[in-house]
């Protein structure tokens, strides 16, 4: 009757889950879905797959979210549902772990896992589908590979290939999975005693899919989500020691998890003091008390269930740099598979020290409590304004929840509000380029150009201000007239990113305002080529080769550039007009007449169509 144990694992899931199916998209959620073109396009589930320019390479998260879209589009609860449906299929098939590998207590282990608050990150924020389809793929191959070596002497039977292509799958869903082979030998260690040749030969395969992806997945982590930020400046020296003190943080969240948030202030790793050492050296004497106790299977166990819990740890202890480090060193959803074993450790310890009735009423009670919580911490993860409030009562030097809740206000027409919580965020990470962008667009808003190009100087100067930072301030001084400062932000956005179409655009439409309108037209193209399905750019580059082709007295051309203008945009004043001139200049003096009209119903302001009105209606043939 597993089927019940299964089925409750699942209930609970469900019923700790019920106020995430509410939430709505959050930080990464738009990058990665709301405002991804490739979830967008038709052809992007193929493109994910050999593209650069996504933050990470997960072709495989990213193409189910491209299924998603068209399933739900933006509406969250579809999404929240797969990430909520799989993280109960994670909690049987570790049940099923637990009880093959003759864990006491599985199923209590398992319920206390699947209820724990610390794995609420991963399960209500969408960005997290990563982690949850990960977990899945790595658990199921993990159980056919004890099975194909619990079933046979053959090292490369059906079962075990199939174990080595779903963690391949694993890892293009996230690579946070890498460590499983060595976690393999270890779980072999732990069973027998000992690692031996046949262990080393059948993890081979392993090592190579884990080592491939991982160094493709550095490589996005250093050049597309971390990019020229300083994420950390010590050396080897003060890493160990962060690394040993995150180790018992990241413990401490699953025996204690109170006032779990986003993001955790930042501990100081001064080697100059014992207590920076506390941490490595309490790693040190587990270690040495498990290999003392190494003879007996409780020994190793010990050992196993420490080494299996750091070792998933390891790619987020600093010895790696990642994006987020750059607001802190711990976060929750970065144990979501290493909070496996050490909680499997401590229930597993619980049931075989104190009588069944006893560890039964223990882990009901665990259960109990620690559902009640991860129902209370989903309802953080109900919107961002929630999400980033918690954060901030929870740990006030968290820079980003400032900007983020700024960036909320500002879209919310609360500019004041904005600006202060921005200026707040500056105050404590004055090195954020976006933080002086953010502001900058506050004193746009409330006119104050002069405070708005300062502050943008202050993100330019930074050195690690992105495309869209340079185009933004490009923008500001074409605005206040400066169009050769404009150029040359325009132009650093496009060599920090060769696709980036706005500034593509907004430099053909400056060097057009200069005549130069073969260079304009190379830019509106190259707009056109970053985003194919840009109203915008099509209407540019047609507006541009019509006052080309007007210019050069083709006006049949020009009348058929300029309706492409108005079809793309039918409410363009200035496409109207310009259509109506190229078809009084054709000869068509009739249609002409219902241009200029057409375009002073949509603005009665405009001059031009106005005056050139006036002037066609004059020499219109009277009718009769």
């Amino acid at each position: 009757m597993w089927w019940v144990g299964a089925a409750i694992l699942y209930a609970l899931v469900l019923l700790a889950y019920a106020p995430a199916m509410r939430g709505q998209f959050i930080g990464d959620d738009e990058v990665h879905i709301a405002n991804q073109p490739l979830v967008h396009q038709p052809a992007g589930i193929f493109k994910f797959w050999t593209t650069t320019r996504t933050t990470n390479y997960y072709p495989l998260t990213f193409s189910l979210w491209w299924v998603q879209w068209r399933l739900w589009g933006a509406s969250t609860l579809g999404y929240h549902v797969v990430n909520v449906l799989l993280h109960g299929t994670n909690a049987v098939l570790l049940w099923v772990l637990l009880r093959r590998l003759g864990v006491a207590g599985a199923w209590v282990a398992t319920a206390v896992w699947a209820l724990h608050p610390v794995n609420v990150q991963s399960v209500a924020w969408i960005s997290e589908l990563k982690n949850v389809l990960s977990g899945a793929l790595a658990l199921t191959s993990v159980l056919l590979y004890l099975r194909d070596q619990e079933a046979s002497a053959a090292t490369w039977g059906g079962r075990y290939w199939a174990a080595v292509g779903l963690f391949g799958l694993a890892m293009l869903a996230k690579t946070s999975v890498a460590p499983l082979p060595v976690a393999l030998l270890i779980l072999a260690w732990w069973k027998r005693g000992r690692i031996g040749r046949r262990d080393v030969w059948r993890v081979g395969p392993f090592f190579v899919v884990s080592g491939m992806l991982g160094i493709v997945a550095v490589w996005f982590e250093r050049q597309r989500s971390i990019g020229s930020y300083v994420v950390r400046t010590g050396g080897p020296a003060e890493r160990l020691a962060e690394a040993g003190t995150a180790v018992w943080i990241f413990l401490g969240e699953v025996v204690w998890p109170v006032n779990l948030a986003y993001a955790y202030p930042k501990f100081p790793a001064d080697m100059r003091t014992a207590a920076a050492w506390v941490g490595v050296a309490a790693v040190v004497v587990i270690s040495l008390i498990g290999v003392l106790a190494r003879r007996s299977r409780l020994g190793r166990g010990l050992l196993a269930v420490a080494g299996v819990y750091v070792l998933f740890l390891l790619p987020v202890l600093g010895f790696v740099n990642v994006g987020l480090m750059r607001l802190t060193w711990v976060a929750d959803h970065w144990q979501y598979l290493s909070s496996m074993a050490a909680i499997a450790g401590i229930v597993g310890a619980v049931a075989v020290s104190v009588p069944r009735p006893l560890g039964r009423a223990f882990g009901a009670a665990a259960a109990l409590t620690l559902g009640i919580l991860s129902f209370r911490q989903s309802h953080v993860w109900s919107s961002p304004e929630t999400l980033w409030r918690h954060t901030i009562a929870v740990n006030p030097r968290a820079w980003m929840a400032y900007d983020n809740l700024g960036l909320i206000r500002l879209t919310g027409g609360d500019v004041a509000g904005a600006e202060q919580d921005f200026q707040k965020a500056l105050s404590i990470n004055p090195d954020d380029p976006a933080g002086h962008e953010h502001l900058a667009v506050c004193y746009e808003r409330t006119g104050r150009s002069a405070e708005a190009e300062d502050e943008y100087r202050r993100a330019v100067a930074l050195g690690l201000a992105g495309a869209d930072v340079h185009y933004n301030f490009g923008h500001l001084l074409q605005e206040i007239g400066k169009p050769d400062d404009a150029e040359r932000e325009y132009r650093e956005a496009i060599r920090l990113n060769p696709r980036h179409g706005y500034a593509h655009g907004n430099l053909g439409a400056l060097l057009l305002s200069r005549g130069d309108a073969g260079a304009a037209i190379e830019e509106f193209r190259e707009a056109l080529r970053a985003d194919p399905e840009s109203i915008p750019a099509r209407a540019n580059l047609a507006t541009t080769l019509g006052l080309v082709r007007a210019q050069e007295r083709d006006f049949p051309g020009a009348v058929e550039q300029f309706r492409e203008v108005v079809r793309l945009e039918p409410k363009s004043v200035e496409g109207w007009n310009n259509l109506g001139r190229a078809l009084e200049m054709a000869g068509n003096l009739g249609e002409a007449v219902d241009c200029y009209r057409k375009a002073l119903s949509l603005n009665p302001q405009f001059e031009p169509a106005r005056q050139n009105l006036r002037r066609a209606e004059a020499v219109l043939p009277k009718p009769g």
